[in-house]
Formats: structure tokens, C-alpha cells, sequence
């Protein structure tokens, strides 16, 4: 979340479970070695559309690390904040439907997607399984494109 200043870069920082948070990692010393490499792809109105390349695989890697970076991603509870998305909080003159009583957010769910990963199947062979771009995450980068970039 925010405007990431680097175009592409690595992250290389231990990451090691948090002492007192439950099933929440951090940035520490004794942690285990990891890295990510990531890479703008565009940018918004307070957003980066990023992609990330993990060289390890930690749990929360990219959460971790782009926390540590001060940039968590969108509706992250563990790492930033769950506030969603709302049309509202970047569309000039926005109003309800008359139908409606409160607004349904354009994304409420953590800001991630796995596009593919590369594994060596049973026979030893690279595998790669690929996964569209989840339709929420469309529609939301619809809108952004759409009303955040003026």
C-alpha cells in the first residue's frame, strides 16, 4: 500500500516468528535467511501494483517484507491495516445507490494473488501452474485505474 519510491529492488531480511504476536512473523536476526525480489508493474493513486519473486519460502514472506519496507498490502489485518477498499475514499462524488445502506467495499480480503509458481513434480520435471487474476482483484484494479490516477 502506498507509492513504493524503487522501481524494482530485493529484500533480503531474516524473518523469524514473532515473539508475541501468534501466527504473526517478523524482521529479526535469528530468523531464517529470505528473499524477494519485486517489481513495480503500475502505479496508482496511493497503490503500487507490485510483483514479487521469492528465492525462499517463508511463511508471510512477502507480508513480512513489505512491512519491513513500510509498505503492507491492502487489507492486511497482520501486517497493516483490514480497512477496505472503498470506491468512496478515491471516486469524486460518490453516492449510493438509493438501494443501498452502506457500501460494499471494491475489496476487503488480503491484496494478494499467486499468478504461478514452479515446482518439480514427482518425475522430477519443472512444473508451472498458473491462476488468473482473481475477478475481485480485476474489478478493483478497474476502478483504480479508472478514478485514482487523476
Amino acid at each position: 500500500m502506498g507509492a513504493v519510491m524503487q522501481e524494482e529492488g530485493t529484500i533480503e531480511a531474516p524473518i523469524e516468528q514473532h515473539p508475541a504476536i501468534p501466527g504473526r512473523m517478523r524482521i529479526g536476526k535469528n530468523g531464517k535467511p529470505s528473499v524477494t525480489h519485486f517489481k513495480v508493474i503500475e502505479r496508482l493513486r496511493g497503490f503500487t501494483w507490485m510483483e514479487s519473486d521469492l528465492e525462499t519460502g517463508r511463511t508471510h514472506q512477502i507480508r513480512a517484507h513489505m512491512k519491513h519496507l513500510e509498505h503492507p498490502l491492502v487489507c492486511d489485518p497482520l501486517y497493516g491495516s483490514a480497512e477496505p477498499v472503498l470506491l468512496s475514499s478515491f471516486k469524486k462524488k460518490f453516492k449510493l445507490s438509493k438501494d443501498a445502506s452502506i457500501e460494499k467495499p471494491l475489496l476487503d480480503r488480503l491484496a494478494l494473488h499467486a499468478s504461478s509458481i514452479q515446482l518439480k513434480g514427482m518425475d522430477g520435471k519443472e512444473l508451472t501452474l498458473e491462476a488468473p487474476l482473481s475477478k475481485d482483484l480485476q474489478v478493483a484494479m478497474i476502478q483504480l485505474r479508472k478514478f485514482a490516477k487523476g
